[in-house]
C-alpha cells in the first residue's frame, strides 16, 4: 500500500492550507459565529472543489 502523496495530492493539500491560512483567520471565525458559517468562505472552498472531491470526473 502505498500512502504517500501524488503531486496533485500535494499541490491540493498546499492549495487548502494557503486558502484556509489567509481566509479563515480569527477575526473571520469570531464574525461568522452568529450565523454559524462564513457564507465567503463556503463560497471559495467550493470554487476550489472542497465539495466534490469524492465525486468521480465521470460523474460531471
Amino acid at each position: 500500500m502505498n500512502l504517500h502523496l501524488s503531486d496533485d495530492q500535494r499541490m491540493m493539500r498546499e492549495n487548502f492550507a494557503r486558502f484556509l491560512t489567509e481566509e479563515s483567520n480569527m477575526e473571520r471565525v469570531r464574525a461568522a459565529q452568529p450565523a454559524g458559517f462564513d457564507s465567503r468562505l463556503w463560497q471559495g472552498l467550493a470554487e476550489m472543489g472542497a465539495f466534490s472531491m469524492r465525486v468521480p470526473e465521470t460523474a460531471g
